[in-house]
């Protein structure tokens, strides 16, 4: 299984939480209160994506990928449908 799927895919048993540094001890309690299994998979920076130690890249790099992914995508099924 890719890392990324593993760690960021949003299956029926588990979902990923951004949260506010100053939240974080609130989120923390409800979780234990609640008997709500937990991990925390890293922070949320502006630098660069690691996974395991490995550098994937530059946050604003996949931030514009995810932003243009679709717009990209049809503009070349438009090219290659000849509109």
């Amino acid at each position: 299984m890719r890392p990324d799927a593993f760690l960021f895919g949003e299956g029926q048993s588990r979902v990923v939480v951004s949260i506010n540094q100053e939240q974080n001890v609130n989120f923390l309690r409800h979780l234990e209160k609640n008997q709500l299994i937990h991990a925390e998979l890293g922070r949320v920076t502006n630098g660069d994506i690691k996974v395991d130690g490995e550098n994937w890249g530059n946050a604003t790099d996949w931030k514009e990928l995810y932003n243009t992914a679709i717009e990209k995508y049809l503009s070349k099924e438009m090219i290659s449908e000849g509109l």
